[in-house]
């Protein structure tokens, strides 16, 4: 069964800057995972969201215009449902959608491996215009070699600069990035001696960086990308407690910053106007009254569950 018009486009619209060809399907769900049976009319809105909660649900339930779809970068489906029932508090946030005319869509790893996405967004924001070469760790679709020119989709990103800079001018850059008070940083013994002042590379995954370990492993490479990584420094949202250490005793420093701490920015930095944009193109010429642009809106209830106290 074919998507609603409104819908379809929404998704065409999605799927012009986040091909699901990049998603890692061989273990991430992604695409449309609910499609409401009931078409509200008039002016819609679509929600941006980084995690399905029931305090996103109730502020995409709450407003107005109606929410029509909630893009939600980190699927809101993922092991497979044997039954939908109330006392699931993730099936009651899905019901309760679905019932009340709003669809669910995630990118996720599209999202991390497109050109322009959020490797892409993390690795731009700490260069500091000044970089002079940005790869990427893991292409898609490529299973040789450890990095290729920036010019192709992929997992991970690799910064390196012609003059180096301090460990603590890095941090500063991360935090006003993402607007974060705190980051955790894991000091290599190279580094801690030298007081991290020569730092020239850069290893970035959004997210976890133990997620491109599983990655690696399904396409029988071996390896944590981020583990193999040559950087002095590893920058990601969080890395088991042994990865943490096996970067440090190779001289290489990690930064810390909570999981979708690295990854929300993006959504009201880059992705709001960019999909607001496509989205123009997308619906302008459909000759149906009744399907209007939506208002691409970005969530105010989404945050990281954990809390420096």
């Amino acid at each position: 069964m074919r998507s609603s018009g409104w819908l379809a486009a929404l998704i065409q619209g999605i799927e012009r800057l986040y091909p699901k060809s990049l998603a890692d399907t061989s273990w991430d769900n992604v695409g449309l995972l609910l499609e409401s049976p009931v078409i509200k009319s008039g002016r819609k809105r679509v929600l941006l969201a980084i995690d399905l909660t029931t305090s996103v649900a109730d502020e995409a339930l709450g407003m107005y215009p109606p929410v029509g779809a909630i893009i939600v970068y980190h699927p809101a489906i993922f092991k497979p449902i044997k039954s939908l029932t109330l006392s699931d508090p993730r099936h009651k946030i899905l019901l309760r959608l679905a019932t009340s005319g709003i669809s669910v869509y995630s990118p996720h790893t599209a999202m991390d491996a497109a050109v322009g996405g959020i490797n892409d967004w993390l690795a731009d924001g700490i260069s500091d215009n000044k970089c002079i070469e940005k790869t990427v760790i893991l292409p898609s679709k490529y299973t040789d070699g450890e990095s290729v020119s920036n010019n192709i989709p992929g997992m991970g990103r690799i910064v390196r600069w012609e003059d180096p800079i301090s460990i603590t001018t890095l941090v500063e850059r991360i935090k006003k990035l993402l607007h974060l008070n705190h980051v955790q940083l894991a000091l290599s013994e190279k580094h801690r001696k030298e007081g991290g002042k020569q730092i020239y590379k850069i290893g970035i995954c959004a997210g976890s960086g133990s997620i491109l370990e599983e990655m690696k492993t399904l396409r029988s490479i071996g390896g944590t990308i981020l583990r193999n990584v040559h950087a002095d420094v590893l920058f990601t949202g969080e890395l088991s407690h042994h990865d943490i250490l096996s970067a440090t005793e190779k001289g290489i420093s990690v930064i810390l910053c909570g999981h979708s701490n690295t990854e929300r920015g993006f959504l009201s930095c880059v992705m709001k106007k960019r999909l607001q944009d496509v989205l123009y193109e997308e619906f302008r010429d459909i000759q149906d009254d009744k399907i209007l642009l939506p208002e691409v809106v970005v969530s105010e209830a989404d945050k990281d569950p954990l809390e420096i106290v």
